[in-house]
């Protein structure tokens, strides 16, 4: 863990979920640090990341 890297106005841990197409993205967050990014999809495996436009947030 890089001690220098920004931290995150959070306490302990946190989950956001966002709708991409065809799936969707979480993002775990402990103390204000990232801590996993999972990337999923209902349909063939993706070839790259989606395009920051494509994310919308859940609910």
């Amino acid at each position: 863990m890089d001690a220098a890297a920004p931290v995150a106005d959070v306490d302990g841990r946190v989950a956001v979920e966002v709708d991409v197409a065809d799936g969707g993205l979480i993002v775990f967050v402990d103390d204000g640090r990232l801590s996993g990014l999972e990337y999923w999809t209902v349909g063939d495996t993706p070839a790259e990341f989606p395009p920051p436009e494509t994310i919308r947030p859940t609910g």
